[in-house]
């Protein structure tokens, strides 16, 4: 997650919106990260990413300065876009995967932009709804394959879950001024303790000191 410095509009035309997914898109290519979802916003934008190459300090460095590069150039600005390092979030699998995915669809419909999900073009949302090329780029799997192997009723359960509400444990977390660095039950960060803590810790990995259990939920991802 990043935002605009002083809470400013980073995308102020669909052609914004259009540069920031394209050049997402060639980010995740570049540096083989898998986008399960994002959702752009006139202030701000939501990714959650699989990073297997443990290399998404370098990813995001890429997709912020080229944005911010050409966006200025657009607009003829120049300065600093973002309001600084983007803020990350390693995540469990299975219900904290999908209630994420559920928040994220869902910032457009409670900002009030829209009545309907499938009205704001800038999310993943209908690369989940349908198939199709211009979605092959986006990792749906992991999420569909926890409702049914069949696809069809993958995106029938997909769409019935993102017609009910917020997990509460999710909006708490992002309601606070601070956000944790880790969302999973207590099970998960003592194993991301014990795989990181004995060796010094990178950029890419959280610091201890962030890593607080929430509610009990199970699973893996980041």
């Amino acid at each position: 997650m990043n935002r605009g410095r002083r809470r400013e509009v980073i995308f102020r035309d669909p052609e914004d919106y259009k540069a920031f997914t394209g050049l997402l898109k060639s980010t995740s290519e570049m540096f083989h990260l898998g986008v399960a979802a994002y959702c752009l916003m006139p202030n701000h934008y939501h990714l959650l990413l699989q990073t297997p190459e443990g290399n998404l300090a370098r990813a995001m460095r890429h997709l912020g300065g080229v944005y911010t590069q050409w966006f200025n150039r657009r607009h003829g600005l120049d300065g600093q876009l973002f309001r600084g390092r983007y803020k990350a979030i390693l995540v469990g699998e299975d219900e904290y995967l999908q209630g994420l995915i559920r928040y994220i669809h869902h910032n457009p419909l409670k900002a009030g932009m829209v009545k309907t999900l499938e009205e704001h073009p800038w999310s993943s949302h209908l690369g989940y709804l349908h198939r199709g090329d211009s979605w092959i780029w986006l990792h749906t799997g992991p999420l569909l394959a926890q409702f049914s192997d069949d696809q069809v009723k993958a995106r029938a359960e997909y769409r019935r879950f993102m017609a009910s509400d917020d997990d509460e444990n999710i909006e708490r977390v992002f309601s606070l001024k601070k956000l944790p660095a880790i969302l999973g039950n207590s099970e998960f960060v003592q194993t991301i303790k014990n795989r990181f803590f004995a060796a010094k810790l990178s950029p890419e990995v959280p610091q201890s000191r962030q890593l607080v259990p929430l509610a009990a939920h199970s699973g893996q991802t980041d």
